[in-house]
């Protein structure tokens, strides 16, 4: 029968294919009873099918979307299932063999002693059976399914197969590695799972008697022990999602991976010492033991359920769910403590306890002594905190409400719009952030310190409120009976101060108002901010960069201090002491003098450089007309240089108190509005040495002569005079004093007997000569015999220029004429006629100096040192205070409308920020700024402003599935242009200029927290003046 086929209705039976012949079932064909032997094929086609097949002796049966049933394959027989083929209820004899691929499906095999099933990539077999002997071999992308493994049975997968709903009975073992899976394996009494090297398991169950190993790399997931069953897991091992029922074992050894272990009714576990696992849920019935040095982070504990610890053991994401009760005793440390709807946490005394999440209908139950770390209440939970119990760090999110009862204390709480604080009586709270439509209810005896006020507020008698800070868009009012110190406004924040209360300490860059009665004391008032004083309102001590106005019946007590740019409006009675400490051009308006009358304020160093930069006292409503004559005279018609007396036409008279006025001399003017203006005439310079004797500076001219030193030959010589120029200073008091343009003032004898021969005023810059060498002025200041004048703050400096630079005597010192580096044009020419010619470039120290300049700290600390030792030994007194320096920057953040957001923690450098709620385009990182110039002295030249150097920066983020996630920051070591970052130098770290820019990555997150990591270790200077206001 050579090469035969069989096809659409066609039948063959009883046929015997040997050697040569070739029987092919085509479509619509069939086969029964067919036997193969040794060099016979037949071949199944789509459409074709065989039934009692018998395939011997080197036969051979090709199955190709075609079917076969009832097939026995005995020595050295072989059928092939490809391409679709179907196989059903076939036995694999001794030596024979079935090869199962592309698609191939072989159903209820048995595999005698000596047969061998081998399934490779695409096909399948579905319901094996094997016996003592039988082989069954699958290869990468082969699969099993409903295999059963029966006793003496010892059957591996390896490289990619799966097994699926297989049975191992008594006896078996089945083994998966390499890659392999098995996928809903039962594991019967007597019968073994081998989990290793990268093997899988999935959704087993192992029942009574049953037993399933993991080993290294190898993993079992959504495994269920039953009673009598064992789960191993060794070390290199892993295991999630184990369900722990009555009765069932589940052994894990020290370096095993367990994650997600359920714990039913019925079921008593222990976690041994040595042993790490994560995520246990406690059900109804079921029992939890964890012995002491055991690692569980992550125990849901549900009603009904058990959870017993040995001392001194560790629970880290502790859950409490619907009708548990449980309790923390002194014995118990837990970090992360969820208490659901329902749930109930008791903490006992000394009870250690961190990271707690109370969330709706949750309760926690703390005693007196407990103090809790950090704790956030979600939107409808409630937190009492008792007398005695300490609270660090607390999140209310809106909804949520912390109540704090009599005695107790909380640091640090963060609260987000729509919560709400109830403080009862004698409370503590510190550091507390109060977010817009927060709110705050404090009583009688609580104080709040280091508070941050973004929510409108008013006080209650009793309370005490010690540094706090009001943001933009709030309004603080503060009522009578508070105690209230220390108080920050920012810019659009407002602050009322009612009837009989009193506050210190204000720093006012919004408005501040007192109201009559109310009383604020030692006040700061920023360019932006202004204070309002009420008829019978008062203020004690004031520095005033802003503005102040004080009503009829207002009172001053003590000094008001007016620097440039700020201006202050009173009335005659108002009393006290304006203090004008900067030329402001009108920084002082006297309202009520239109009928003449006594101002009782005392107005004090009243003075000026120029008639552009000098105190003016204006006078609303009087005008230059009104007044017939001034005269230096008190109240009571006795002469009197500290009084100035306005007559008026009308008979009365205007008589203020200002202490040196007639020294410094007087020009009436009027202001925009016809206002009269008294204000201070110029007074001029330094003495420059000539042949015809010494002649004021503002009065040489071009062509004059001057004496000049030649330090080389010893000898004077005399030079003419090319050019003179003079420049009207401003001093800019945000700048540092040797970059705000103060001048520095050499005390007369400083240097030595008759040198300078008085005081001498010369800009910081400017060099002074010793011993063949120029100093800067500014490396010389002591503190004492020389030092930056803090009351000239508007100046007229004059430069005069010899064909040479030149060493000339000024006030009997040596000094230097000047230089010109390219900046003569910054100059006004002096004089009656101008030089026309320039030189064809900039001079420079290194080429035309007069003599080498020396700024290294070698050659000027010793001289330093020398002049500090003569100031001693002249008993001059300080004339300004030794600095304090540390290595506190003050790291904080302040968001882009102004809210300043402190640590929460700072490890060796490591600093932790709980950033806001709501989405936050960018921070910046703000801290103090230090040269060395300062925190060493003025002796060292190095003169860079570092604020902090910042290494990596990351992100926490806590979604509200209380997931964990970290991201890094990168953008202040990748770009170069950053806003408030110097130079890009390192790849590692970036020195920030005291308020850098930091982008924050759009936030979905429930809860962010910014980690920054600080390398520096820095000197910065302490009890600094705020900025805006010049220090005197």
């Amino acid at each position: 029968m050579t090469n035969s086929t069989v096809s659409m209705g066609q039948t063959v039976d009883y046929q015997t294919v040997s050697s040569g012949d070739e029987l092919t079932i085509d479509i619509g064909g069939s086969a029964y009873a067919t036997s193969i032997n040794s060099g016979g094929q037949m071949t199944i086609l789509i459409g074709g099918s065989a039934s009692d097949t018998l395939i011997s002796s080197g036969g051979q049966l090709n199955v190709s979307r075609g079917t076969a049933s009832n097939t026995t394959i005995s020595s050295e027989g072989l059928l092939t299932v490809y391409w679709g083929g179907n196989v059903t209820d076939t036995l694999v004899s001794s030596g024979g063999q079935l090869v199962m691929s592309w698609f191939g499906t072989a159903a209820n095999t048995s595999i005698a002693s000596g047969g061998v099933l081998t399934v490779s990539s695409g096909g399948s077999a579905v319901n094996t059976s094997i016996t003592p002997g039988g082989e069954f071999i699958i290869s990468t992308g082969g699969t099993a399914v409903s295999t059963s493994i029966t006793s003496g049975i010892d059957w591996a997968i390896s490289s990619g197969a799966e097994a699926d709903n297989t049975q191992i009975l008594s006896g078996g073992q089945f083994t998966v590695s390499a890659n392999a899976s098995a996928v809903k394996t039962m594991v019967s009494s007597g019968g073994q799972l081998i989990i290793s090297a990268g093997g899988k398991a999935s959704t087993t169950t192992i029942v009574s008697g049953g037993e399933v190993g993991v080993s290294t790399v190898g993993s079992a997931m959504s495994t269920t022990i039953s009673s009598g069953g064992l789960l191993t897991v060794y070390s290199g091992g892993s295991a999630f999602s184990t369900t722990i029922t009555s009765g069932a074992e589940f052994a894990i050894y020290s370096g095993a991976i367990v994650d997600s272990v359920y714990i039913a009714s019925g079921a008593d576990w222990t976690v041994s010492s040595g042993v790490n696992i994560s995520n246990i849920s406690i059900f109804s019935g079921g029992n939890l033991n964890v012995n002491v040095d055991a690692n569980v982070k992550g125990i849901d504990l549900y009603y009904g359920g058990q959870l017993n610890t040995e001392a001194g053991v560790p629970l880290v994401n502790l859950g409490i769910h619907s009708g548990v009760q449980f309790d923390v005793s002194p014995a118990l440390s837990v970090n992360g403590a969820y208490i659901f709807s329902g749930g109930e946490l008791n903490i006992s005394p000394n009870g250690n306890i961190s990271n707690v999440y109370i969330h709706s209908g949750g309760q926690v139950i703390a005693s007196s002594g407990v103090s809790i770390s950090r704790m956030t209440l979600s939107a409808g939970a409630n937190f009492d905190i008792n007398s005695g119990v300490n609270v660090i760090n607390a999140m209310v999110y809106s909804g949520g409400q912390l109540t704090l009862n009599s005695g107790a204390t909380v640091v640090d709480p963060y609260l987000n719009s729509g919560a709400k604080l109830i403080a009862n009586s004698d409370n503590i709270i510190s550091h507390a952030y109060i977010d817009s439509g927060v709110q705050l209810v404090a009583a009688s005896g609580t104080i709040l310190s280091n508070t941050s006020m973004a929510t409108n507020f008013t006080t209650s008698s009793g309370v005490t409120f010690v540094n706090t800070s009001v943001y933009t868009s709030t309004t603080f009012t503060v009522t009578s009976g508070t105690i209230i110190s220390t108080v920050n406004i920012f810019a659009s924040g407002n602050m009322i101060v009612d009837s009989g209360a009193i506050v210190h300490n204000v720093s006012a860059g919004g408005p501040l108002i007192i109201s009559s009665g109310g009383s604020a004391v030692d006040t700061y008032v920023y360019l932006n901010g202004s204070v309002i004083v009420s008829s019978g309102g008062d203020i004690t001590n004031m520095s005033l960069g802003g503005l102040l106005n004080v009503s009829s019946g207002g009172r001053i007590n003590g000094e008001v201090s007016v620097y440039t740019g700020g201006h202050a409006t009173i009335y005659s009675d108002a009393g006290g002491t304006i203090n004008l400490l900067g030329y402001n051009a009108g920084g002082l308006t006297i309202s009520g003098l239109e009928d003449g009358g006594t101002v009782t304020t005392v107005i004090k160093n009243f003075d000026g450089m120029n008639s552009d930069r000098s105190d003016k006292i204006t006078l609303a409503g009087v005008h230059t007309s009104n007044v017939n004559n001034v005269i230096y005279e008190d109240a009571n018609g006795n002469a009197n240089g500290d009084y100035v007396t306005l007559a008026l036409n009308n008979g009365n008279k205007i008589v203020m108190n200002i202490p040196g006025a007639e020294n410094e001399g007087y020009t009436l003017a009027s202001d925009a509005n016809g206002n009269l203006v008294y204000e201070v005439c110029f007074l001029a310079g330094s003495m420059i040495k000539t042949p015809t004797g010494d002649v004021a500076v503002e009065d040489i001219r071009i062509g004059d002569e001057v004496l000049i030193f030649n330090w080389q030959q010893n000898k004077e010589e005399v030079k003419i005079i090319r050019w003179v120029g003079s420049k009207t200073i401003s001093v800019n008091p945000m700048l540092h004093d040797d970059e705000a343009g103060y001048p520095v003032r050499v005390l007369k004898d400083a240097i030595a007997e008759g040198v300078p021969y008085k005081d001498l005023l010369i800009t910081a810059e400017h060099c002074l000569f010793f011993d063949g060498n120029f100093v800067p002025a500014r490396m010389l200041v002591n503190g004492s015999s020389i030092y930056y004048d803090y009351s000239i703050t508007n100046y007229t400096y004059y430069h005069i220029e010899t064909e040479e630079h030149s060493v000339i005597w000024a006030d009997g010192m040596l000094t230097e004429t000047y230089l010109n580096t390219g900046n003569q044009t910054q100059f006004k020419q002096h004089g009656d006629f101008a030089v026309l010619t320039r030189p064809s470039k900039p001079k420079t120290w290194e080429e035309d100096a007069g003599a080498p300049l020396m700024v290294e700290r070698n050659y000027v600390e010793p001289l330093y040192r020398k002049l500090v030792q003569r100031a001693v030994e002249m008993e001059v007194p300080m004339a300004q205070g030794p600095i304090k320096v540390s290595y506190n920057p003050h790291f904080h953040l302040m968001t882009e409308n102004g809210m300043v957001i402190e640590p929460v923690s700072n490890f060796k450098g490591q600093y932790t920020f709980i950033l806001p709620k709501e989405d936050v385009g960018h921070v910046y990182l703000m801290s103090k700024v230090s040269r060395l110039s300062d925190v060493i002295g003025p002796f060292e030249n190095n003169r860079h402003e570092l604020g902090i150097l910042v290494a990596d920066i990351q992100i926490l983020s806590v979604n509200s599935a209380k997931h964990i996630k970290f991201s890094n920051i990168m953008d202040h070591l990748t770009q170069p242009d950053l806003s408030g970052w110097h130079t890009l130098e390192h790849i590692s770290c970036r020195w920030t200029k005291g308020k850098a820019l930091l982008n924050i990555p759009k936030n979905d997150d429930k809860e962010q927290r910014l980690i920054v990591h600080v390398s520096s270790d820095r000197l910065y200077l302490v009890d600094e003046k705020p900025k805006e206001l010049i220090a005197v």
